[in-house]
C-alpha cells in the first residue's frame, strides 16, 4: 500500500521497481499521472494505484482474448 496523498517522482518509481529515465518517459506520455507545485512534480497516490490497477486489468483482458481464441 502506497502512503501519503503525493510522491516525489522517485518514491513512485521506486514503489513501481522503474528506473528514472522509464518513469519520466510515462509522465511525459501521460500514462503515469502527475502534478505540478511551483516547480516540484509529484505523483498522486491513487493516480498510482489506478496506472496499476489498468496494467492488471489489460493483462487480464488479453489473457482472456488468448485463452478464447
Amino acid at each position: 500500500m502506497v502512503e501519503g496523498l503525493l510522491l516525489t517522482p522517485e518514491e513512485a518509481f521506486n514503489t513501481l521497481k522503474i528506473g528514472r529515465a522509464k518513469g519520466f518517459q510515462m509522465i511525459a506520455s501521460g500514462d503515469l499521472p502527475s502534478i505540478k507545485i511551483g516547480r516540484l512534480r509529484r505523483i498522486p497516490a491513487e493516480g498510482l494505484q489506478a496506472w496499476v490497477q489498468r496494467q492488471v486489468d489489460k493483462q487480464n483482458d488479453l489473457a482472456v482474448q488468448g485463452n478464447s481464441e
